[in-house]
């Protein structure tokens, strides 16, 4: 990745934080990867992804056939004495069919207590100056945000929110339970981008019933076979996902754009379903060759 120059901005208009935020399984790594992706498919636009969770590390789940060293990790980065541009890309990750596209996060065996713990004002600081280095900054956020000083500061630094969910009793219950937390100006729950992500291929999911609960559902992702399958071989930035989730992720970066004002009728068909649901597949495997940075980046 190329230093970015001052006033260098994204397709948008200028720098963008987006946060996604929402509860366990409900797809926030591959989609943040796969709309990292689909942004920096635009020439001179740059974009970094940040993995927030030390629970289940993303780096080696996103990149299973890398090896250990190959993946930096951020929590090297943000227990450094000083966090400067060098210190922020020493714990880059870069993909080499990408250049464009650098991945942060947790590495291989790494949890909570793998480093000294840091403030929220030290989170605040890394992002600030990652996203100095790139126009769009996407951060995947762990559930339990507020109590997490890397997805807090991430999502109260962000432009955009996208409040995840899927269609089942578990995305309720768990934004019920959650939800009175993110109370108050700085959390800006209102302004909340509500995405509906179908993580599974049942036929009879509660599409229209989860939108009703949730309310003001602007894009609803449809189930990809063709990922489920990409994610599981380390091929998922690469790999063709189908016209159906191809549209909804457009859709979805629409939405983005003008701040979050697509509406549902622009997004879905009148069942709820993307209109092209039942396409078919797009294309053949095209390969991946992804490269790593750490110090390196290229």
């Amino acid at each position: 990745m190329k230093k970015k120059r001052e006033g260098s901005v994204a397709a948008g208009g200028e720098r963008r934080i987006i946060a996604l935020w929402g509860p366990h399984g409900s797809g926030k790594t591959l989609l943040a990867a796969r709309l990292a992706a689909s942004l920096a498919s635009v020439p001179g636009v740059q974009v970094s992804v940040l993995l927030c969770d030390r629970t289940v590390p993303a780096l080696p789940v996103l990149f299973p056939e890398a090896r250990e060293r190959e993946l930096p990790s951020v929590g090297a980065a943000l227990s450094a004495a000083d966090i400067d541009e060098e210190t922020v890309l020493s714990s880059a990750v870069v993909c080499r069919k990408c250049p464009d596209l650098l991945f942060f996060g947790y590495t291989v065996g790494e949890n909570g207590f793998s480093y000294p713990s840091f403030s929220e004002g030290r989170a605040t600081l890394f992002i600030r100056r990652l996203s100095l280095l790139c126009d769009y900054l996407i951060a995947d956020c762990v559930p339990e945000a507020q109590s997490d000083p890397l997805s807090s500061a991430a999502m109260k630094c962000a432009d955009s929110v996208i409040r995840l969910y899927c269609p089942d009793m578990a995305s309720f219950a768990f934004y019920d339970s959650q939800l009175p937390l993110y109370a108050g100006d700085v959390w800006c729950a209102e302004n909340h981008l509500r995405v509906q992500n179908q993580t599974t291929g049942e036929i009879y999911l509660p599409v229209d019933e989860s939108r009703s609960h949730m309310t003001r559902c602007a894009v609803s992702v449809p189930f990809s076979r063709q990922l489920k399958f990409a994610a599981s071989g380390g091929d998922l930035l690469t790999a063709p996902a189908g016209r159906a989730f191809d549209s909804a992720l457009s859709k979805l970066e629409k939405a983005l754009h003008s701040e979050g004002s697509l509406s549902l009728s622009d997004a879905t068909d009148g069942g709820g379903r993307p209109a092209d649901a039942d396409a078919g597949l797009d294309g053949t495997d095209p390969g991946t060759e992804v490269g790593y940075g750490g110090g390196n980046v290229f």
